[in-house]
């Protein structure tokens, strides 16, 4: 956004001309109006596309070196090869040659002439109304391709005010409106630089973004937090950046020192962004023998001379105070390079991987919640309630859902039970198994993980008799205070029996609300901008 905007930004599409604009075409524009606008673009071809005819053996035909290099700049996203193929000149000039023999007839050319409009509008109308093949639903077009088609035009010289026009239809105020600020900006001066240095920062974002949400495919693919902690996102928008510094020249539409900083911005927000890769919680990948075969020696010695402080407490930091327990630094490292401890965190890398649609969604929710618009008065008023009752429900069924847990145990609670949860380390325990672990016998399980002390144990429960039976009754009342609250209900409904239970209670409640719901709604409906 730094690189595209000049700054963050709460709200770009407000705030920034670009932003603004793709959101005007794309979601608004070309939407409404696709049908409308595909008959004035056919009528723009017609109306001003040059079409000549060359000697078929001439080089005029053939692409010159701008557009090649234009292309070479830009990438096949802007100028992909059908445009090219259209245009066969110069992309930059809406004119076409058609290789055509000089003894041709009129009646020849008129047909050549026609086939050429044809295909320069088939071309244009995928090019420019379509911005992507495959849109997700959860969102807008993507901004990239969106940026893109707006240089696309900007670099064949369409016009809006000509390529779409209103001819059979009445558009609304806002949308006649859209498209007037879009002719705007399409005749600022500053529109050529701003497009054509976004879209190349743009390139820089795209490769960090399409390498972060791939998935893996198969059990042989190489993890996604390897692949970005070994640095690949930085390599390859690094050797993009370096591809694209002595193509500037290229283009004399934009300022070579301030797209320079562009993308030197660009560039270090990726670098600083995915830097976090570098360090722990990111790094576990390293400690497998599985996808570091010749370094994870060096690298479990390294771990354990990490301060805890540059590690994680949710999994690297108990990780490394459970290995030091063992022991002296071999014993240390001979627990991380145990079966199961590699068979956990190759798990814990291989579960890492993950796709954006989640996060998509979520974006998507809260922007259709928060999104501006003209409700009525009684609506919003009915929206706000049952947007508290919701977020109060759903913390309330959880915190019930606890609490019958926490019931449940306290009520069957005796002197043994409390004393084991004082004094965990006095009591025997076999060790068990994990879910994760495979190679575990049953046998293997009964074996005895911890000794404990029995008789320590049982004289600490002497000593403190009357305490842990005062405590023991404390939880029995308490939980059964609990059930019996539970159980008597609150006063509003929560789950679905609790409401079935309510309408049973209160049938004439009920009926009276439905009734009258309709008719208090609309006393109410006083027009409000919310």
């Amino acid at each position: 956004m730094v690189a595209v905007c000049g700054e963050v930004l709460a709200r770009p599409v407000d705030s920034n001309l670009l932003c603004g604009t793709c959101v005007r075409v794309y979601k608004y524009l070309f939407e409404d109006y696709f049908e409308e606008f595909s008959r004035s673009l056919k009528q723009y071809v017609r109306d001003f596309l040059d079409v000549k005819f060359g000697d078929p053996q001439s080089d005029e035909i053939r692409h010159d070196s701008k557009s090649q290099a234009l292309r070479q700049l830009y990438g096949e996203r802007v100028l992909p090869d059908s445009l090219l193929e259209c245009f066969n000149i110069c992309v930059t000039k809406f004119s076409v040659t058609v290789a055509t023999n000089t003894n041709r007839d009129e009646a020849g050319k008129a047909r050549l002439r026609e086939r050429s409009f044809a295909l320069a509008f088939d071309v244009l109308r995928k090019l420019v109304l379509h911005v992507e093949e495959h849109p997700v639903v959860t969102r807008m077009f993507l901004f990239t391709p969106c940026v893109n088609g707006l240089l696309r035009m900007h670099i064949l010289g369409l016009k809006p005010e000509l390529c779409f026009r209103f001819a059979k239809i009445q558009p609304r105020k806002e949308n006649t409106k859209r498209l007037r600020l879009v002719c705007a900006y399409f005749e600022r001066g500053e529109t050529a630089a701003e497009l054509r240095q976004a879209a190349l920062c743009l390139q820089l974002s795209s490769i960090a973004t399409s390498i972060s949400s791939q998935k893996d495919k198969s059990e042989g693919d190489v993890p996604m937090m390897m692949r970005l902690g070994k640095g690949e996102v930085q390599t390859k928008t690094s050797q993009r950046l370096s591809f694209l510094i002595p193509l500037l020249q290229t283009d004399e539409q934009f300022h070579v020192e301030d797209t320079l900083v562009a993308l030197l911005t660009m560039e270090g927000h990726i670098l600083i962004r995915y830097s976090i890769f570098h360090a722990w919680p990111m790094q576990p990948w390293t400690l497998t023998k599985r996808w570091n075969h010749a370094g994870y020696q060096d690298a479990i010695l390294e771990f354990l001379d990490t301060g805890y402080g540059r590690l994680d407490s949710g999994y690297s930091g108990p990780l490394r105070m459970e290995a030091l327990k063992q022991g002296g630094p071999v014993e240390a490292a001979s627990y991380l390079t145990s079966d199961d401890v590699q068979a956990e965190l190759e798990r814990i890398v291989i579960e890492t991987a993950m796709n954006s649609m989640q996060a998509e969604r979520k974006h998507w929710e809260d922007r259709r919640s928060e999104k501006t618009k003209v409700i009525s008065l009684a609506r919003a008023s009915r929206n706000s309630i049952l947007s508290k009752y919701k977020r109060t429900r759903s913390e309330g069924i959880k915190d019930s859902i606890e609490a019958q847990k926490k019931w449940a145990s306290d009520k069957h609670a005796n002197i043994h039970s409390i004393a084991v949860e004082r004094w965990p380390e006095l009591q025997p325990r076999p060790r068990g198994k994990l879910h994760w672990e495979k190679a575990v016998s049953e046998n293997e399980t009964r074996l005895c993980a911890n000794r404990g002390d029995k008789a320590l144990l049982e004289e600490r429960k002497a000593a403190h008799l009357q305490e842990l039976e005062a405590e023991r009754d404390r939880r029995h009342e308490s939980a059964w205070q609990g059930m019996a609250a539970a159980r008597a209900g609150n006063w509003l409904p929560r789950t679905n029996q609790d409401w079935l239970q309510w309408i049973t209670k209160h049938p004439e409640d009920f009926d009276e609300q439905m009734r009258d719901a309709s008719w208090c709604r609309r006393g109410r409906s006083y027009p409000v901008f919310a």
